[in-house]
This record gives structure tokens, C-alpha cells and sequence, in this order.
């Protein structure tokens, strides 16, 4: 059990500016949270859902930084105003200006992968691995405890969450199955929009297709090589319900409960 002489270790965990990096960092906090940290996470607007989705965090802070620039006026703004209320920070991306704001808050301990000269922002630095593993496991070996290489993300949501989000969605629990084939650099790490309609033409229910706006032609393009068997949502709802959605499909590539 983690604590001080005064209660729970107080946390800050700085979260990736990713959805899908935000998700695989669950593991990692579950654990913090089992051995007594109280778990606060900035995050940024668009990756703050994902942590109202974990149970054993606290708190969500919401960053108001842009994508680019170091933005050091506004972090030494937030800095200010979270000075003192946390013991330790883990520090999940590997930029300088994640490691910034811990180390302008004064926060004691703050944890994190060596990267971009940050040497002097960092208190306990790991070294990235040559053989990067798995990114949940990249991110669960930040608490120092072994025996991370089989972890699996978790999400939960409450029941009448996901129920709202069906209703308005048009979607039956369990009646579907999720495809999200967006991939953040394009299709270099994409699965083929075909082999994507392939699979979709192959399986008994329909496939609810899921993204940003930016993903909604190539879902089109997924949904007419499937004639009557895609339904595209790309660009059409908010992270929650997207989230709640992958929850109560028959099967999904995320680990989302209900």
C-alpha cells in the first residue's frame, strides 16, 4: 500500500493526447490504484472521456493546450494552480512539454521515459527498451511492478449511460458488431478499407463503422464494397457514445464494459 503520513499517495498522471494511447494506459493506472494512489489525470479535451471511463480515477483534468508549441505560459499557469496537492506524477508521453508542467508544480516525485532531454524534469527516468514492447506494457512499467506483459485495457460504463447512447444511436445491445479502421498516419498502419468489407460481408450482423470525421470516407468506402451490411457513424457521435457503442457490441477490437 502507497501512502504518506498524511493518507494516499496523490497522483497526477500526465495522459497521452491519443484516444487510443489514453485507453492502453488503463492497465497501468489500475494498478496504481490497487496498491492506494488516489489518481488524478490531465488530460486533454478530446482524451478526457476516456478516463471518466475509469473507475479508479478521481479526478479528470482538463488541459487547455493545442496540438504543437510548448505553450509555457499556460502550463506554468496550471502549474500554479496544482502546486502542492500531489506527491507523484507519472509522465506517460515522451515529450519535453508533458514533463514540464510536474516539474513547474514542484511535484516531488515524478516518474517518466527518457526523451527529448528532459533529464533535469524527470526524478525517477526510465530507459525506453531497444525492443520497444507493446505500448500497455510500455506504459504499465511506470509503476515499477513486474509481470506487466499480459495486461489488457478495461473500460466500464454505466448501464443507462450505454443505454442513452443506444437509443439515440439506433443500435440494439448486442445486435452489431464494431469496426473503427481509422489509423492516425493514414494507411501505412491501416488495415485495407477491403479486406475490411470483406470481413463485414462474412459476418452474420451488422457492422456499425466508428471514427471521426476524418475516418467517414474511408468508412463510405468500407460500407459500399458491403452492400446493406455497414452502418457508418464516422464523424456522427460524441467520444462517449462511441465509446458506449463499442461497449455493447457483440464484439469489438476494444475492451469497453457496461
Amino acid at each position: 500500500m502507497h501512502t504518506t503520513e498524511t493518507g494516499p499517495v496523490r497522483s497526477l498522471i500526465i495522459a497521452p493526447q491519443w484516444i487510443g494511447d489514453a485507453v492502453m494506459t488503463e492497465p497501468l493506472l489500475r494498478c496504481l490504484a490497487a496498491r492506494g494512489e488516489k489518481l488524478s489525470v490531465g488530460a486533454l479535451p478530446w482524451v478526457a472521456p476516456v478516463y471518466r471511463a475509469m473507475p479508479q480515477v478521481a479526478e479528470v483534468i482538463e488541459f487547455p493546450f493545442a496540438h504543437g508549441g510548448l505553450q509555457f505560459k499556460a502550463r506554468r499557469a496550471i502549474a500554479r494552480q496544482i502546486e502542492g496537492r500531489f506527491d507523484t506524477a507519472y509522465v506517460l508521453p515522451n515529450s519535453l512539454k508533458s514533463a514540464l508542467l510536474p516539474f513547474l508544480a514542484s511535484i516531488p516525485k515524478r516518474v517518466g521515459y527518457l526523451g527529448e532531454a528532459r533529464v533535469g524534469l524527470l526524478t525517477h527516468r526510465l530507459k525506453n527498451p531497444k525492443n520497444k514492447p507493446p505500448m500497455v506494457a510500455f506504459y504499465s512499467a511506470l509503476s515499477g511492478e513486474p509481470g506487466v506483459e499480459a495486461d489488457r485495457p478495461q473500460l466500464q460504463l454505466a448501464a443507462a449511460e450505454v443505454d442513452a447512447a443506444l437509443q439515440a444511436l439506433g443500435l440494439q445491445r448486442g445486435g452489431y458488431y464494431v469496426f473503427a479502421p481509422g489509423a492516425e498516419f493514414g494507411p501505412a498502419k491501416r488495415w485495407p478499407a477491403a479486406h475490411f468489407a470483406e470481413l463485414a460481408r462474412s459476418l452474420p450482423l451488422p457492422v456499425v463503422l466508428l471514427g471521426s470525421g476524418k475516418e467517414a470516407a474511408l468508412c463510405e468506402e468500407i460500407s459500399a464494397a458491403a452492400p446493406g451490411k455497414c452502418h457508418n457513424l464516422a464523424g456522427k457521435t460524441t467520444l462517449v457514445q462511441a465509446l458506449c457503442a463499442i461497449a455493447a457490441a457483440k464484439a469489438s477490437s476494444a475492451t469497453t464494459r457496461a
